[in-house]
């Protein structure tokens, strides 16, 4: 999450850090050959520590942020959740997090980091997150909240997240993603905009970003034209609104 007045600066930012990120890994022999992931992100085979490092040595001196998708469904089994072929509980997943962002103090939000229906454990994380005072860690449903409007009310109710992704496709109509959004911002959540593993060229989901004043946006890596196809409409619609109002996005 590159820091920046502007969004062009912003853009700039990412994509220095990531092509620094990118000769580390050949550097190091983490890669022989970079190869991304569904999403356009690299995925070597290393453990979260040493990605962790990785990054914040990419980042350097500039200012941004990161934050986690956890994506903790796919793992959970059991009540335990596989992590490394290794069985954590609830309560050993949530020290393993808290050791993260001890070492890593540019970690800003982890996204789904228990299964959708780990009810207890999103409550006893966050409320854990306000004792410690990280209340500047926001915690991102994504799977627990689906872009569904009650769903976001029903974790709001029970207190198990500050901020919620926004998929159009995931509830399946513009009125429902825009009400979705809507009470996210009612609640005074984080709110960020996804694209999808499987995507298009289809630009879409900037206007929406934009539209809906979402906090972030979530696009993908820069190795993809149809990861880029979103930034490219994004760099278009603030240079229109700077040249329309003297703005910024």
């Amino acid at each position: 999450m590159p820091i920046g007045k502007t969004f062009k600066e912003k853009f700039a930012l990412a994509k220095k850090i990531e092509a620094t990120l990118s000769k580390l890994l050949l550097k190091e022999g983490i890669m022989q050959k970079l190869i991304r992931g569904a999403e356009g992100a690299f995925i070597p085979n290393i453990a979260e520590e040493k990605a962790l490092l990785l990054i914040e040595e990419a980042i350097g001196k500039n200012k941004a942020n990161l934050g986690l998708d956890v994506a903790a469904t796919s793992f959970y089994k059991n009540k335990n959740y596989l992590l490394n072929k290794k069985p954590f509980s609830s309560k050993e997943l949530t020290q393993f997090y808290l050791s993260l962002l001890k070492s890593f103090s540019f970690i800003k939000f982890i996204e789904d980091p228990f299964a959708e229906n780990d009810f207890a454990s999103w409550e006893q994380f966050r409320n854990l997150l306000k004792n410690q005072k990280r209340g500047g860690i926001a915690l991102i449903g994504d799977d627990l909240t689906t872009t569904n409007p009650a769903q976001i009310m029903f974790s709001q109710g029970k207190g198990l997240c500050s901020g919620v992704i926004v998929k159009p496709n995931q509830i399946g109509s513009v009125t429902e993603t825009l009400e979705a959004a809507k009470l996210a911002k009612k609640y005074k959540w984080q709110v960020l905009v996804s694209h999808r593993a499987r995507e298009t060229e289809d630009d879409f989901i900037a206007d929406l970003a934009v539209g809906i004043g979402a906090n972030y946006i979530k696009a993908g890596g820069f190795g993809q034209k149809e990861r880029l196809s979103k930034y490219a409409r994004l760099l278009a619609i603030e240079k229109e609104i700077n040249y329309n109002t003297n703005t910024n996005i």
